[in-house]
């Protein structure tokens, strides 16, 4: 076989390992640090402190730490206690 063959069958190999396992993460195998944080399954949906409501993407990411209930992304993009 030639080698730019090999190569694309590397590439495309690596492509659907890397997909699949992006399927298969859960909050079952992640550790978020402190009580501002907990395993989110669309962590990108957090509520920044200075808006008044959050944005969602249709297609959201793996699963992965986010704000706890009560807690807002601050300035510094660290979860900070919400202000009522």
């Amino acid at each position: 076989m030639s080698r730019l063959l090999l190569l694309n069958i590397f590439i495309i190999a690596s492509f659907i390992i890397l997909k699949v396992a992006e399927g298969t993460a859960s909050c079952d195998d992640i550790e978020c640090a402190g009580p501002a944080y907990e395993c989110k399954s669309c962590p990108e949906c957090d509520l920044e402190c200075n808006r008044a409501y959050g944005t969602c993407r249709s297609n959201c990411g793996p699963p992965g730490c986010g704000c706890s209930d009560g807690y807002c992304i601050g300035t510094d993009g660290n979860c900070v206690l919400a202000e009522n």
